[in-house]
């Protein structure tokens, strides 16, 4: 999306003159400004001379009022004070603080608010910016030739320049870029979920902040061009792929199901493939499709290969799951997991229902004299929760069984099939708290 100006429109606003100013006054006549000196009285009469002439001045000016049917006394009555009073005001300015240790910064900022408040367009600012460059070229307040030729130099490329911008921002362009990032990139594995809503709501369109105008509070910055959103993405794709990954996770203590993650990234790369699409070389039409279905089958017999182990682990696992049945000492057992938060329930302190299942099935098949068989993968409570944890276990062994826990190893085996727990040195003196 590109943004034209030509129907946009912002008012004029008044510049506040620095602190101590007063307009100029002849001491031996008592004139005051503009009639104060031959300099000020010049610029009075070639200001209100250009107005007069406004809009024939030019063919510019005559299009643009001629377009808007504009009456010059009624959309610009002040324009020839505006230009004559932030033109003296600016003479003071730069006449204060061109020995001031940030003297560039502040002159070329103070002279940018000016420029901004003629708005848009921006009838008037050329007078203005005549002035000043006259001011600056000829005053003797800039003793030094150097800040004078700095000054000059970056009003020009700051306001004259004719050169074109290399490279065009167009928000299409950029939108375009960054919605195929968003595609390409695995968001949808688990590792990368919680990034997933941040990134997507995101348009990353400013390449660089550069400098915040103390006076009129712009700041300016530089857009990017599709090239370098590119390089920055590329950035971004490297730093979550080294921060965020198996390794860290494993490091971290993190990685608490393997093969769903596995799973998922088979399925992932597996996905990419598919969207890379399938193309052969060969010279003749028939040889290309075979080539084409040969690769194919055998990426499928791979991913197939890949994934059979684990969906037949899972599922094995949840036909057992689901065979078990259901008693009432187990719902006894549950509720009491249920009761620990009154908003959260069960995922107080559980990660997941099936965690809350396993641990309510053993120790429900215990009580029962039922045959159980302990998990190869340990359960893990979530942070914080293990005291509370500790203290159903306590209730639910004291409620239900008749032996301490001193002699209840088959118990505490049990509880140790919780990570939290499986290292705990007095675990009975812990679930009697």
């Amino acid at each position: 999306m590109k943004f034209s100006g030509d129907n946009l429109f912002v008012g004029h606003y008044t510049v506040k003159p620095l602190d101590g100013f007063k307009l100029p006054e002849d001491e031996e006549t008592g004139k005051r400004f503009p009639e104060c000196c031959e300099a000020h009285s010049d610029l009075q009469h070639r200001v209100q001379d250009w107005y007069e002439k406004l809009p024939n001045c030019c063919e510019q000016h005559r299009k643009l009022f001629e377009t808007r049917g504009w009456d010059k006394h009624k959309a610009y009555p002040d324009l020839v004070h505006k230009i004559l009073i932030q033109s003296i005001q600016t003479e003071h300015f730069i006449e204060s603080q061109i020995d001031s240790e940030k003297w560039q910064q502040e002159i070329i900022d103070y002279i940018d608010h000016n420029n901004d408040s003629f708005g848009h367009p921006n009838l008037g600012a050329e007078r203005y910016m005549n002035h000043v460059v006259h001011f600056i070229s000829d005053s003797s307040c800039i003793q030094s030739k150097e800040k004078r030729a700095t000054l000059l130099q970056e009003i020009n490329e700051r306001y004259y320049s004719t050169s074109e911008v290399g490279s065009q921002t167009d928000l299409n362009v950029l939108h375009s870029a960054y919605q195929k990032w968003i595609s390409a990139f695995p968001f949808d594995l688990s590792v990368f979920q919680p990034l997933k809503e941040k990134f997507e709501k995101q348009l990353p369109i400013i390449k660089e902040v550069h400098h915040k105008n103390k006076y009129s509070g712009k700041t300016t910055v530089t857009f990017h061009t599709k090239e370098s959103l590119v390089d920055a993405l590329i950035a971004v794709t490297n730093k979550l792929l080294t921060e965020i990954n198996t390794y860290s996770l494993k490091k971290s203590g993190q990685l608490n199901e393997p093969d769903r993650l596995r799973l998922e990234m088979i399925m992932e790369e597996r996905k990419v493939q598919l969207s890379e699409g399938y193309a052969s070389n060969a010279r003749d039409e028939q040889t290309q499709y075979r080539k084409m279905v040969k690769q194919w089958l055998r990426d499928e017999i791979r991913f197939i290969g890949l994934i059979t182990p684990i969906v037949q682990a899972a599922t094995g696992s949840e036909k057992a799951d689901d065979q078990t049945e259901l008693s009432s000492m187990y719902d006894q057992i549950r509720k009491r997991f249920e009761s620990m938060d009154k908003n959260k329930g069960w995922k107080y302190t559980f990660r997941s229902e099936r965690d809350l299942h396993c641990i309510c099935n053993l120790i429900a098949s215990y009580f029962e004299d039922q045959p159980y068989d302990l998990p190869l993968k340990l359960i893990r409570l979530r942070k914080r929760t293990k005291t509370r944890t500790a203290i159903v276990l306590g209730e639910i062994h004291r409620d239900l069984s008749e032996k301490q826990f001193s002699t209840d190893e088959d118990f505490l085996t049990i509880v140790r099939c919780i990570k939290d727990f499986e290292n705990s040195p007095d675990l009975a003196k812990a679930l009697k708290r």
